[in-house]
């Protein structure tokens, strides 16, 4: 990080709060203005909220032949995600997370940076939590996901053909469409609305 920003690079310093470093916060800040990081935000994470949107207590981590490894726990409250606060209210109004999702309007993060995601294979997808659908490693086969129903043949999205071929697949007025399906059954990409949904939003709540 010296380096970086001696070289006249423009550094941020996102530290994520668990409870083994959350007593490290102050020295972290104290170190990154020192060192002459632009900003340094204190990362409220959202871990302690599962893939199906159950909470959770700690953050149990296994590598990929199911090993146990690191074991994350939660910070005090005052460090920790406000969506799970929100959660609450929402499972309240709608009796679920799923009937949530089903109804969630989407406001899309990307869309409204006019930004997508490249893929280590080089795949154009409209972000990270799209592309991070299509190979979740405790899936036999991972087409078995949602996006794949929209992902007509992978071979297109390669970005090194070009990004006007990748758009002409319509893989992103696609799932764009999707938003307005009755439900995630009837075809609304689920992820779409776990992660732009417009109440709730645990991603966003890191930064707050």
């Amino acid at each position: 990080m010296k380096a970086f920003i001696s070289a006249g690079g423009r550094a941020r310093w996102d530290f994520l709060i668990f409870e083994h470093n959350q007593h490290q916060v102050e020295e972290a800040e104290t170190l990154a203005n020192a060192w002459g990081c632009e900003k340094f935000m204190k990362k409220k994470t959202g871990r302690f909220i599962t893939q199906d949107s159950k909470k959770k207590e700690l953050h149990q981590a296994v590598d990929k032949k199911g090993k146990v490894a690191a074991e994350l726990k939660k910070p005090d409250i005052k460090y920790q995600n406000n969506a799970l606060k929100t959660q609450e209210k929402v499972e309240k109004k709608y009796n679920s997370m799923d009937a949530y999702y089903d109804r969630a309007p989407i406001i899309c993060k990307v869309k409204k940076d006019n930004s997508l995601f490249i893929t280590a294979e080089g795949l154009a997808l409209p972000c990270c939590w799209t592309a991070g659908r299509m190979y979740k490693w405790w899936h036999k086969d991972p087409k078995v996901e949602q996006i794949w129903d929209f992902i007509p043949n992978k071979g297109a999205l390669d970005a090194r053909n070009g990004l006007a071929a990748v758009f002409d697949t319509g893989i992103f007025d696609s799932i764009q469409s999707s938003w307005s399906k009755s439900s995630c059954a009837d075809g609304k990409l689920k992820v779409c609305a776990m992660k732009c949904g417009s109440e709730f939003d645990p991603f966003a709540e890191q930064f707050k």
